[in-house]
């Protein structure tokens, strides 16, 4: 049982994750054609005898070391490569977690066919259960495991 509640909180951690990734790498591709483009725009607009043109280029100078900055940072982490893991990690371990309460369910009916008291507040510890684990999900959101069932 403790192997599938790992599952089930790396299955919930694991999108957290993801989402992380995926708005840095959000950011770093805005800025990428956005500065570009703002740039481009305003000496198109005002020509380049504008007086503050001195001031939009070291602006625009400064977010662009920024974006390359961040674009190598993303390079050299491989962050688009631990966005796709997080992702079909998080799906595998679904799939784990969902196949063990499934085998987990039919033998908890074949061993209690006879006793149906216990098999009426089963799902009430089962979701404590799970309470306490997406709790925990949330404090301890650096967890990562290998899961074998």
């Amino acid at each position: 049982m403790d192997k599938a509640l790992y599952a089930f909180a790396t299955a919930r951690v694991l999108p957290l994750r993801a989402t992380s990734k995926d708005a840095w790498l959000k950011a770093n591709t805005h800025l990428g054609i956005l500065l570009p483009s703002f740039f481009g725009r305003i000496v198109l607009t005002y020509g380049e005898d504008v007086g503050k043109l001195d001031i939009v280029i070291s602006i625009v100078g400064i977010l662009g070391i920024l974006q390359l900055i961040l674009s190598i940072i993303a390079v050299v982490f491989t962050w688009e490569e631990s966005k796709n893991y997080y992702i079909e990690s998080s799906i595998s371990n679904r799939n784990l977690f969902e196949a063990s309460q499934d085998s987990y369910e039919r033998r908890s009916t074949r061993k209690n066919k006879t006793n149906m008291g216990s098999r009426k507040f089963g799902w009430l510890f089962h979701m404590q259960q799970i309470k306490y684990i997406r709790q925990q999900c949330v404090y301890n959101c650096d967890w990562t495991f290998s899961i074998q069932l």
